[in-house]
């Protein structure tokens, strides 16, 4: 598909097979990422989609290719068990977009998925922040920087490092205690719109 960039880290290579898995989601309208990633290994793969489209054109495109990433997902026979997504605070001129478009991705794990995913959990942009680097307020480039030393995967775009980072959110990977505390955190209900 046009405008789409993918890493393959081994999730539908040579001898795979079906598994459980998670999907981040870094919902940005011109770099929308989602990671699928293994409940039981570090196997993942990873998309970056950015629409050609714009206003509400451009959210029915992303929910349609979103939609594919599932199907493609399912069509080999693995299970999305959950899904979060970074759902961050509105402060600039396209908010209310950035907001349609949060809500449309929260519609579609809605009418797509099973319990627990069906209501995604929501990731704030500072929390994914601390869970890659130990500081809420790292730039982009730490981001992708810490990727590549914690877990070896090197990213060239920034929204897919931030959603591979979600994947390890969402799976509950806390192999540090700052991790174990974002997670800890996220276990408040406020992050899931069903409590």
């Amino acid at each position: 598909m046009a405008g789409v960039s993918t890493v393959d880290g081994g999730l539908r290579g040579t001898g795979s097979r079906p598994r459980s898995v998670v999907l981040g989601i870094d919902p940005s309208l011109t770099g929308f990422a989602v990671t699928a990633m293994s409940l039981n290994d570090d196997d993942f793969e990873s998309w970056v989609y950015k629409s050609p489209q714009r206003g509400v054109d451009r959210l029915i495109d992303i929910v349609q290719w979103l939609t594919s990433v599932h199907t493609s997902l399912t069509d080999v026979g693995h299970t999305v068990f959950d899904v979060a997504m970074e759902d961050g605070v509105f402060h600039s001129i396209s908010a209310s977009v950035l907001g349609e478009l949060s809500a449309a991705v929260r519609m579609w794990a809605w009418s797509s998925m099973l319990l627990p995913g069906k209501y995604p959990l929501k990731v704030p942009p500072t929390m994914v922040k601390k869970y890659a680097t130990d500081r809420g307020n790292a730039k982009k480039n730490e981001v992708m920087l810490a990727v590549y030393k914690h877990w070896g995967v090197e990213f060239s775009d920034d929204n897919m490092a931030d959603s591979y980072v979600i994947a390890r959110i969402v799976r509950g990977s806390g192999d540090t205690q700052y991790r174990r505390d974002v997670l800890g955190k996220l276990r408040n209900p406020k992050f899931r719109d069903a409590l």
